[in-house]
């Protein structure tokens, strides 16, 4: 379900991957953001649904998740360091 976007050339480093792999203790549904040349995860957001309807802005960090016909939610990874 991931959407392609024209990407910046800071963007176009990372690939953003939905997953249900927990981290440590937290369980449960996230969008993880990985560096292309390390392979290192750079960033996570959780989400509540298995199959969340989603956006990424990967210029500005934001994950939009359609939470229901009323509701969108903004998420961001955090920023690059």
């Amino acid at each position: 379900m991931l959407r392609r976007q024209s990407l910046s050339l800071s963007a176009a480093r990372y690939v953003y991957m939905y997953t249900e792999e927990p981290l440590g203790e937290r369980k449960g549904f996230s969008l993880v953001k990985f560096n292309k040349e390390t392979g290192q995860e750079e960033g996570r957001v959780w989400v509540d649904k298995r199959r969340p309807d989603y956006s990424f802005d990967p210029i500005s960090g934001f994950v939009f998740v359609k939470e229901n016909s009323k509701e969108i939610f903004a998420l961001r990874f955090p920023p690059e360091s």
